[in-house]
């Protein structure tokens, strides 16, 4: 199941980008002073588009691809499956919006504090 693990991997840096990304939005809401917002924006931006352009990369979709067919054996009620399918909802949502909407939205959040 080699495949399978790259795809964990693969995620598993996406989720760590996401989660500083929300550590920053934490800050913002709590211990950032005053006129700080236009520089968290642009962080949580270049983030989000970081996270965003992994998500949707041509790597992700033949990966989960891979990983599909390898997986095809596997019990449907098996942990590996289950990813596969959490990661096939999220990468085919991911891939269906704008990388500037997805930019937009993140700046939009973060200047609203």
């Amino acid at each position: 199941m080699g495949k399978i693990e790259e795809l964990k991997s693969y995620v598993a840096e996406i989720v760590d980008i996401q989660h500083v990304v929300g550590l920053l939005e934490w800050d913002q809401s709590t211990y950032m002073p005053p006129g700080g917002s236009p520089a968290r924006a642009e962080q949580t931006t270049t983030l989000q588009k970081i996270a965003n352009a992994r998500t949707v990369a041509p790597e992700a979709g033949e990966l989960l691809h891979a990983d599909e067919a390898e997986a095809a054996g596997l019990p449907n009620d098996s942990d590996e499956a289950a990813m596969i399918r959490q990661v096939r909802r999220f990468y085919d949502h991911a891939v269906k919006i704008p990388a500037d909407l997805v930019a937009r939205i993140a700046r939009a959040n973060a200047l609203a504090f």
